[in-house]
């Protein structure tokens, strides 16, 4: 990514290079690394407060390399073999099959413009991408999110908030994060930095309910001991100098401009055939294609990566491909407007091919 500010990081990361980590008992020392370094854990405790209205204690926060480990974690500690998890239709491929590793029956939930419907099934957990719906981008609505957690209070289920790209919202404030608003600790909500700054950093966080504690704890132990050590210590440097914020606030303008080309190539269009929608938030975007088959679908992408663009079908996403739209997912983060106008111009050709 560019224009980021990699220098501050590195010398931040640089000044904990060869600096001794200072405790005060081996004790204190190993839960230090184990739930991960307290300066940034207290650092994630102020910046949820203020942008998601998560409130949690500083305890509650684990860090694990990568919100993917946050989520494996969370099905371990939560699931059995043949227990019953309710998803999105379409969802998050990597979810899908850490669910699946552990022998969890899927139950999926479709999902329209205010995200997923409240199951109505009972279930252990449920998981959600409420801020972007993974792949739809879909915002799920409040009165979705306290039906969802009236579900939870009903049924003695958790619900694992995947909360992965809130910070990029470009059209009118955010909903507070479901976590934000539960009553019953039910909610366990994943975070990741890897959007933010750059995906090699591996860091993200788990804010466990206070019961889960205990069994959050020993799952990460058993799985790595602790994460990236020095890379925390950086990174709590990096928040604590107002350099995180400065980012996604810069971030946002950058990848708003680069959605905005997007929005604008696709809508110019002849005929319109692209039906946007998830732009609101985000570093992706979903568009159908009307009067196009699947057949159809599958020759676009391939005249247009024979043009050089990358373009990807929706059908993967969902449980079964062969309810999927004919729709195209845009990805736009790391690719400049002149670029995103000159893709589109080349995708158009490849469309009046059909």
């Amino acid at each position: 990514m560019t224009r980021l500010p990699v220098t501050s990081f590195r010398r931040a990361h640089g000044s904990f290079s060869f600096r001794p980590c200072r405790s005060t008992s081996p004790t204190r020392k190993v839960r230090n690394i184990r739930e991960g370094w307290l300066p940034l854990r207290r650092g994630i405790q102020a910046h949820l407060a203020r942008s998601r209205g998560v409130h949690c204690d500083v305890a509650q926060i684990l860090i694990v390399s990568g919100s993917q480990q946050g989520l494996d974690l969370s099905a371990r500690v939560l699931l059995d073999p043949g227990d019953t998890v309710v998803t999105e239709d379409p969802q998050y491929l990597g979810a899908r099959e850490v669910f699946r590793s552990l022998g969890a029956e899927l139950q999926p939930v479709p999902v329209d413009d205010e995200g997923m419907l409240t199951p109505g099934v009972p279930a252990r957990l449920a998981y959600v991408t409420p801020s972007h719906q993974f792949p739809t981008g879909a915002v799920l609505s409040l009165r979705r999110r306290l039906a969802l957690l009236a579900w939870a209070d009903r049924h003695d289920a958790y619900v694992i908030e995947d909360d992965y790209d809130s910070e990029f919202r470009y059209d009118g404030a955010p909903l507070r994060a479901i976590h934000g608003l539960q009553v019953s600790d039910r909610v366990v909500y994943l975070g990741t930095f890897a959007k933010v700054l750059f995906p090699s950093i591996r860091l993200g966080y788990v804010v466990v309910p206070h019961a889960l504690l205990p069994a959050y704890r020993g799952a990460k132990w058993l799985s790595d001991r602790h994460s990236a050590t020095l890379e925390q210590r950086a990174l709590a440097a990096f928040i604590e100098g107002g350099h995180f914020e400065r980012t996604v606030r810069m971030s946002r303008t950058r990848y708003g401009e680069r959605r905005d080309a997007l929005l604008r190539g696709l809508a110019q269009v002849p005929g319109r055939p692209f039906e946007v929608s998830g732009a609101a938030t985000g570093l992706h975007a979903l568009a159908r294609v009307s009067g196009l088959s699947r057949g159809d679908l599958e020759r676009l992408i391939g005249l247009a990566a024979d043009r050089g663009v990358g373009v990807y079908p929706a059908e993967p996403y969902y449980l079964n491909p062969a309810e999927a739209p004919a729709a195209l997912l845009f990805g736009f983060a790391t690719i400049a407007p002149d670029a995103i106008r000159e893709g589109l111009a080349l995708l158009h050709e490849a469309y009046r091919r059909l």
